[in-house]
Order: structure tokens, then sequence, then C-alpha cells
């Protein structure tokens, strides 16, 4: 069996952090099946050095690394940079691990290019932006505390 590991990193509203790990294989029937690893908290460490070191932590936690075929990450310079991006310090790990630029990325990049178009979707997510921007502040200010 042969795995590919697929990263996204993604900030909530109180600021932390959080790296999603997912793990893709083909099972013993021939089926492609995706597992989700774990959240983790990368808030202190968003390096390439740290990314990196966490993914092959996690990868010889589940002894997928001398499996690891693929690794599919978003375009930021510290996921996906060719000298020293997260995907360049797992290939030193794993010679044999090919990067792909994530597909739902992209189509993340393509429907917001032509939502933005659309001036009734750029008032809707301007607003959208605002409320996240709202609780953020309120969190922040901690307004609810007694």
């Amino acid at each position: 069996m042969y795995v590919s590991v697929l990263l996204d990193e993604t900030s909530d509203v109180s600021c932390y952090s959080q790296l999603s790990t997912v793990i893709r294989y083909v099972n013993s029937n021939g089926a492609v099946c995706e597992s989700f690893i774990r959240f983790s908290d990368v808030s202190k460490d968003r390096s390439a050095a740290a990314i990196s070191y966490l993914v092959v932590k996690e990868l010889k936690e589940f002894d997928c690394l001398n499996k690891l075929i693929a690794q599919t990450y978003d375009g930021a310079a510290v996921m996906s940079g060719e000298l020293n991006g997260v995907q360049a310090k797992v290939k030193e790990c794993v010679l044999d691990a090919i990067f792909i630029h994530c597909y739902a990325h992209r189509l993340n990049l393509i429907l917001s290019q032509a939502a933005s178009s659309n001036t009734k979707c750029n008032v809707f997510f301007f607003h959208l932006g605002w409320f996240v921007h709202l609780f953020y502040n309120i969190i922040k200010k901690n307004v609810f505390a007694g």
C-alpha cells in the first residue's frame, strides 16, 4: 500500500492556526480511501521546518513514511516552495514523494475569481469578512468575560 498526504492550514476566529492532515491510499479492494488524521495546533510556529517535522512525525506514527509517494498542499510558499518549503523538506526524507498542487485550492481560486466579477457576491463576502473581523475583536477584547 502506498499513501499520499494532504495538508491544509487555516486560522480560526480565535486566531489559532490549525493544520489538518489527511492521508489518501488505495485499500486491498482497490478503492481509493481518504482518512482524516488530526488537527494540529501550529500557532506558535508555521515555518516549513516545523510543519514538515510534524508531517514526518505523523507519518512515522502511522507507519506510512516509507510508503509515501505524493504530497499535496496549497500554493503558499511555506508549503509548496521547491527549495525550503514543506514539500522540499519532506522530500529530503522521502525522495519519491512528489509534490502536486492541491486541486481543491485551484478550484477555490477559480470560484473566488468568478465570484469577484459579481457585485452581489462582492457585497456578500465583504459583509461576511466584516463579521469575522467583528467576532475576532470581541474575542480579543474578551467582551463576554465576567
